[in-house]
């Protein structure tokens, strides 16, 4: 939500637009020579945010003895089928929204030279997952879990096939990747919310959701 801004007006202040060159796009120096200023920045903003993350850290003084838990050998744990489909599941859902994360400027500006804009519609789209990550696992509660994802990895195949003509205008491209931010939301917390309820019990914690 913030970082995406402020790397865009670092290296390109002006929001100068880029010159395509066969199948490459090109800022030219005057934004080039800026990314490495921005990425000191944004690296020393980095710093300062876990600095202050390391001092805010408090030990818990716990006067209640906490029980001991048993533990599922590992070797017992990787015989089990339900592991291994919530392991492959999740593999294919992050890497989708991941490259999407990745993506969505790199492919936008080939098409839509406003940079600024796309950082903005980055922004936006942050948001949009924020909402997402209370939206879907709520809806837990009322639809099952494989009717849930179906609905979102659905869309998900949908958007793909219409970000090509969805990014010919500025309006269509937002509405798309703003949509698409909400819907791949789903994917953390739902699958965290499956492992819980499939590998219930003293073990969920510490083995479902680490394979995770």
């Amino acid at each position: 939500m913030i970082f995406g801004l402020v790397f865009t007006y670092i290296e390109n202040p002006r929001n100068v637009s880029p010159v395509r060159s066969g199948n490459d796009v090109l800022f030219g120096l005057e934004v080039d020579g800026n990314v490495p200023n921005a990425f000191f920045w944004i690296g020393c903003i980095f710093l300062v945010v876990a600095l202050t993350a390391f001092t805010l850290i408090r030990p818990i003084r716990s006067q209640t003895q906490t029980k001991s838990t048993s533990r599922l050998p590992m070797k017992e744990f990787l015989k089990i089928g339900n592991f291994w489909n919530l392991f492959f599941f999740a593999c294919i859902s992050f890497v989708f929204w991941y490259f999407i994360g990745e993506s969505y400027k790199s492919f936008g500006i080939l098409y839509i030279q406003d940079d600024h804009f796309l950082a903005y519609l980055g922004s936006v789209a942050n948001v949009a997952g924020v909402f997402g990550r209370c939206f879907w696992p709520t809806l837990l509660d009322y639809l099952p879990f494989g009717t849930v994802m179906s609905l979102c990895m659905s869309y998900e195949l949908l958007a793909s096939i219409l970000i090509w003509y969805a990014v010919g205008a500025k309006t269509t491209y937002a509405a798309l990747i703003i949509s698409l931010f909400f819907a791949t939301a789903a994917h953390y917390p739902c699958i965290a919310v499956q492992t819980g309820k499939v590998f219930g019990g003293s073990f969920s914690t510490k083995l479902g959701l680490s394979c995770l």
